[in-house]
């Protein structure tokens, strides 16, 4: 019985410091090309509410841009590398690509409302 104890203490004792040797799962930041990929369909949806869904308090693209670039930084993406410097062109293409795709559809307004909510609220206190 104390042998049976024994093992079944030194077991669990090494289970535990195993487990404690496991890494801490550590966050993987995005490629800079998937964070511009999201960032810029950001930037996009927004525009799309701004010009097509007659959004006005939706502040114009500069500042769009100036906020999900500040939303990168907050996430500790490194906004230097060059893929960076291509943002605002990616973005217009997402925008025209919802127009071709979305045609006077009412129904992606109201989508992108509820989607966006978050980001333009970020972008108007950005306005300035």
């Amino acid at each position: 019985m104390l042998s049976t104890i024994h093992k079944l203490s030194w077991f669990l004792s090494m289970v535990l410091l195993t487990g404690c040797q496991q890494p801490v799962n550590k966050t993987i930041n995005p490629t800079p090309q998937q964070q511009i990929k999201q960032l810029s369909a950001l930037i996009a949806g927004a525009h799309y509410l701004q010009k097509n869904c007659l959004r006005v308090e939706v502040p114009d693209e500069a500042v769009l841009v100036k906020t999900a670039l500040k939303l990168a930084v907050s996430r500790h993406w490194d906004t230097n590398v060059p893929a960076y410097k291509l943002l605002g062109e990616h973005s217009q293409e997402r925008y025209q690509a919802l127009e071709k795709e979305n045609d006077a559809e009412k129904s992606l307004c109201s989508e992108l409302n509820l989607l966006m909510v978050d980001f333009v609220d970020e972008a108007q206190r950005n306005i300035g």
